[in-house]
């Protein structure tokens, strides 16, 4: 039995990013058909097993469908596929700012998500420019290194 989840929010998965970028590319064209051999190309950095076994957890849990020789093809409405995930992505990252913040921005051992979903975002922020990360010797113990994240310039000036 299929086990429908109301959001990505609540969807089990190692790649949520991942997800929400297949989601995202099966969105543009919401009728055409997608071959793995189309969708392959767009994610080379995650490896194509690790897209098909993402695009399956996607079939099983209904976000998308697949038919024999034509691909797969989103199955809920385009709108809701880009809302569903672009909530997780922007609350997780809105948390990630207010913990860098809070906690003279070392890294936040004390973030209220698990600390996979804390990493993908400050990832994320650091591909968008808003971050920057560096590891700094502790003072005490100068053979460990503490990732320290700070706020870029282009971010200081939005």
């Amino acid at each position: 039995m299929k086990t429908y989840y109301p959001s990505l929010n609540c969807y089990p998965s190692s790649y949520p990013e991942l997800s929400g970028k297949l989601l995202a590319l099966l969105s543009k064209a919401p009728t055409e058909w997608f071959k793995p051999v189309v969708i392959n190309p767009h994610f080379l950095d995650y490896g194509s097993v690790r897209t098909r076994n993402e695009l399956k957890n996607l079939l099983a849990h209904g976000f998308i469908r697949h038919r024999a020789g034509k691909g797969y093809q989103l199955a809920i409405a385009p709108e809701e596929a880009v809302r569903l995930f672009a909530y997780r992505d922007s609350q997780t990252k809105a948390r990630v700012i207010a913990q860098i913040l809070l906690n003279g921005s070392t890294y936040a051992r004390q973030f209220g998500g698990d600390t996979s979903q804390f990493l993908r975002a400050v990832r994320s922020l650091e591909e968008q420019g808003v971050i920057e990360s560096s590891c700094l010797p502790v003072p005490t113990v100068p053979h460990i290194k503490r990732r320290v994240y700070t706020f870029t310039q282009r971010a200081k000036k939005q």
